[in-house]
């Protein structure tokens, strides 16, 4: 049956919509996603440990995690959409290559995500707007052990960092087995019994 100039003008009006997402993350332009989804908006990342919740703590959660990241893409297509009247569903496939930052001298990692959208959607006085975006996982390639839970990694990634400071901070701190003698005998000269007091002490004679 063919589809009516509205519903083709609907179908166009959320593709663009799919991709205007995908834009403002590979571009970390987060805000601009206040144009994608309804201000009571529920997104739900918990299909690979992210987040679950409303627009603002989304785009905290995703100024944080991402930063451990070089660079991504989210490829979509192959959508499935349903149209009833002002409300919409779709299915839509996701292809997400991430690139994990080296840490100190170690070589960037590239890991793959595969993935589909859940959305509804809904027609608002500035145009179509998502008002629930829920991940499923299909598949992952190559993706470290650690990022099964990114919000666990963000965490293990700030303690290794305070940890090494730590560190770095004790061993300056130690001096070298020369710097010990020398602090030695700084301290006898100093010392009642010392050189030093051994000296004046025979000058008052």
């Amino acid at each position: 049956m063919p589809k009516s100039l509205q519903e083709l003008s609907d179908r166009l009006d959320i593709q663009d919509l799919q991709s205007a997402y995908s834009h403002a993350i590979d571009t970390r332009d987060f805000d601009a996603l206040d144009r994608v989804f309804t201000p009571d908006a529920f997104i739900d990342y918990t299909a690979f440990g992210g987040s679950a919740g409303g627009l603002e703590e989304t785009k905290a959660f995703l100024r944080k995690a991402l930063a451990m990241f070089g660079g991504f893409q989210h490829m979509v297509a192959t959508s499935q959409v349903k149209l009833s009247g002002n409300r919409a569903a779709a299915k839509t496939i996701c292809w997400n290559p991430m690139v994990l930052k080296g840490g100190g001298s170690g070589e960037p990692r590239v890991f793959f995500c595969g993935l589909w959208y859940h959305d509804e959607y809904l027609r608002t006085l500035d145009g179509w707007r998502i008002t629930s975006r829920v991940e499923e996982k299909s598949f992952t390639h190559n993706m470290p052990p650690e990022f099964t839970n990114p919000q666990r990694a963000m965490r293990q990634q700030g303690k290794g960092g305070r940890a090494t400071t730590e560190r770095g901070s004790r061993s300056r701190k130690r001096p070298s087995a020369a710097g010990a003698g020398r602090a030695q005998r700084a301290a006898g000269e100093r010392s009642p019994k010392g050189p030093a007091a051994k000296r004046a002490k025979g000058r008052k004679r």
